[in-house]
């Protein structure tokens, strides 16, 4: 569970930097910035406990997403790219 929300944790990141990329003001990238801020605090989290039960950063990283993680992710982009 620990690799699954790694992997889509980089998944939510894509989408906040595009989100941040499509706004209009200062005050939302802020806002969207610290979003990625927590998003990465959040994956280091999740880094040390996938770490408690040996598996490096290195495993996370190779670690290939199951296909319904992968789609997912792509439909959020897709859905942040056409502005539905």
């Amino acid at each position: 569970m620990c690799i699954l929300i790694f992997l889509y944790n980089d998944n939510n990141c894509a989408l906040s930097r595009l989100l941040a990329a499509k706004s209009s003001s200062f005050t939302s990238i802020e806002k969207i910035t610290q979003t990625i801020i927590n998003i990465i605090r959040e994956i280091a989290t999740h880094q040390s406990f996938c770490a408690s039960f040996g598996l490096s950063l290195d495993e996370l990283e190779k670690t290939p997403e199951a296909s319904a993680t992968t789609a997912y992710g792509a439909y959020l982009i897709d859905v942040g790219l056409t502005g539905s």
